[in-house]
């Protein structure tokens, strides 16, 4: 009897010793899997913050692009307006020229 005690004791040591290898085992893998689980949050946070960065470039590049389109337009405005007041100024000076000669024919006749 007392070697078939031993041999259960033995049993039982040998249950024992792969419970605890089994406990390992899920202890390690749950540690890797918060691992996986953590790394895998940073590299989505790197990445909305790449994607982020890079709508946020590229938004101001068109803002930029449409700033100075509309400074070259504003430009282009301008030079066309002083040319036409240019022209209108050509054109009106004869005519203001003929209607102060008027009025003064006019008034001194």
């Amino acid at each position: 009897m007392g070697r078939e005690k031993e041999m259960v004791i033995e049993v039982l040591r040998e249950i024992k010793d792969k419970e605890d290898d089994c406990i390992k085992q899920v202890r390690d893998a749950e540690e890797e899997a918060k691992k996986r689980i953590s790394d895998a949050e940073k590299d989505a946070d790197l990445f909305y913050d790449k994607i982020v960065s890079d709508a946020e470039k590229e938004a101001d590049a068109e803002i930029e692009k449409a700033r100075s389109s509309a400074e070259k337009d504003a430009e282009k405005i301008i030079s066309q307006s002083k040319r036409d007041i240019a022209r209108l100024k050509e054109i009106s000076r004869p005519k203001i020229d003929d209607a102060v000669d008027y009025a003064i024919d006019f008034l001194f006749r």
